[in-house]
């Protein structure tokens, strides 16, 4: 017998597949947090006790009414060089996950699997040799 959360989460799939986006929405403490990590699991093929916390395909976003375009998608910041000050665009979550996905799209047009493996590899490489 399927539960009716097991039913709402299959049903909240199908309408992420065919839209590409869903907004879970609700008062605190109604399960909207817990849901879209379920969904995320289930579309990356993940189980339902593995941690969702480094995985690079998820990013989760709570918003709060301070919280704005700058802190989303892109901000200026201001850099002190010596004597005087340079401003700079900077991608927030929003724009750096976008980039990321841009990258990897482009890669997997430009090259073949072998490729992409041998650049995933570095990457991972290249980021436990900084300590990331």
């Amino acid at each position: 017998m399927l539960n009716t959360n097991s039913i709402m989460k299959n049903e909240n799939i199908k309408i992420l597949q065919y839209k590409k986006q869903i907004i879970l929405q609700g008062p605190p403490g109604t399960g909207k947090t817990r849901e879209a990590k379920l969904i995320a699991k289930e579309i990356l093929g993940l189980n339902s006790t593995d941690d969702l916390k480094d995985n690079e395909q998820f990013k989760l976003i709570q918003f709060h009414p301070s919280y704005t375009y700058e802190d989303f998608v892109r901000g200026i910041v201001a850099e002190s060089k010596g004597d005087k000050i340079e401003y700079k665009n900077v991608n927030k979550t929003l724009g750096e996950f976008a980039e990321v996905a841009l990258k990897n799209y482009t890669t997997s047009k430009e090259t073949g699997i072998d490729n992409n493996l041998d650049s995933w590899i570095d990457t991972r490489s290249e980021e436990r040799r900084v300590g990331k």
